[in-house]
């Protein structure tokens, strides 16, 4: 589920609000959803965060076929009870934020490419959308909307009704500027307190955070491995249970990951699933069972000869799916389970699990 922020939200229109029960059910937890806010005096509907797919700003407009008298790529004239107004174009506004938040997050050299063709540009794409809840696509294209605005930043009443067809678009909408490798958790951070600045007041408390709540690392049983991109770590985990089963090294597997979180096609789930149908690895056995699930689902009675957790990089220190990590952990240990942890990128729990390891 995605993070909305603020929490409970004062939403004006029945766009909005029917968007935010949207975005809860069908992003997954690594979006981060902020509503109306403020950068550099201005306040976009909605910013969309993701750290691997990108940012998309969205303004909302709940008008009606009747409320729109006139439309230009600069004004639009709207019938509000009667009277006759004349507002910036929806995409004019949306424009207007990109370009403003590109020049906030482009102060953050940590944010900049480095080097090659995009040296000086942002990590990620940042994209634009207009949704309109409240007209069909027959609509909007009978008021000549498209040719103001282009199709693929069009979301209207079908969209919004139909959850998958809305997630699929607004990969889309990042994916056709340029496909991100995905931020590193403080480049993620910066990135939060850009759009939305948490200022936390600390008087004597130490910022080091310990690892002696995964001192069980030291354990022999425990190893762990880092890849350049999660393709290359999938197929390690995936051809590496395969060995197991074969050879008879093992009789129970678990594959675990924090989040269901979407992949470029699919999602970690399907991807995962589709490769053990493949090696006939998922049909019911004598010899063998391999169980895939997220860390929110596993079965608290489960025992396994080996288990995988991948994907380590999304967990947070202190959240949810942290704490269930180091139970699953802990319990695996106590039943001589080999554990075998895997992730696509550096956090602060990877480099924490290093360190521990170097000590070994």
């Amino acid at each position: 589920m995605a993070k909305i922020i603020p929490e409970n939200p004062r939403l004006r229109t029945y766009g909005e609000k029917k968007l935010v029960k949207l975005f809860e059910q069908i992003l997954d937890d690594l979006w981060t959803v902020y509503y109306e806010p403020i950068i550099e005096g201005k306040q976009p509907d909605f910013i969309l965060f993701h750290e691997y797919q990108g940012i998309i700003i969205i303004e909302v407009k709940d008008y009606s076929k009747q409320s729109i008298k006139e439309i230009n790529p600069d004004f639009w004239k709207i019938d509000v009870d009667g009277r006759i107004i004349s507002v910036k174009s929806p995409i004019k506004q949306a424009i207007d934020y990109r370009n403003t938040l590109i020049t906030v997050l482009s102060r953050e050299n940590e944010l900049l490419e480095k080097s090659g063709i995009y040296q000086g540009k942002l990590k990620i794409p940042i994209a634009i959308a207009c949704i309109f809840p409240n007209l069909s696509v027959d609509e909007v294209k009978e008021l000549g909307i498209e040719r103001i605005i282009p199709k693929e930043q069009i979301f209207c009443r079908h969209d919004i009704e139909t959850g998958e067809n809305l997630i699929n678009r607004i990969f889309c909408l990042t994916e056709h500027l340029f496909i991100s490798k995905g931020l590193t958790e403080k480049e993620t951070s910066i990135i939060n307190q850009c759009i939305y600045p948490v200022i936390t007041v600390r008087e004597g408390a130490s910022l080091y955070i310990s690892s002696d709540d995964i001192a069980y690392m030291s354990e022999p049983q425990v190893s762990f491995f880092s890849f350049d991109h999660y393709v290359d770590e999938l197929h390690f985990v995936i051809d590496k249970t395969n060995h197991l089963i074969r050879l008879g090294e093992a009789r129970t597997i678990g594959i675990i990951y924090p989040i269901n979180r979407s992949l470029r096609e699919g999602t970690i789930a399907q991807f995962i699933n589709s490769a053990l149908q493949n090696l006939t690895l998922l049909v019911p056995s004598q010899s063998f069972s391999v169980y895939a699930t997220d860390l929110r689902n596993v079965n608290c009675s489960s025992m396994f000869d080996y288990l995988f957790i991948l994907d380590i990089n999304t967990i947070r220190d202190g959240d949810n799916n942290y704490q269930r990590f180091n139970w699953l952990i802990k319990k695996s240990l106590k039943s001589k389970t080999n554990i075998i942890l895997t992730a696509n990128k550096k956090s602060s729990l990877t480099e924490k699990i290093r360190n521990r390891l170097a000590k070994r």
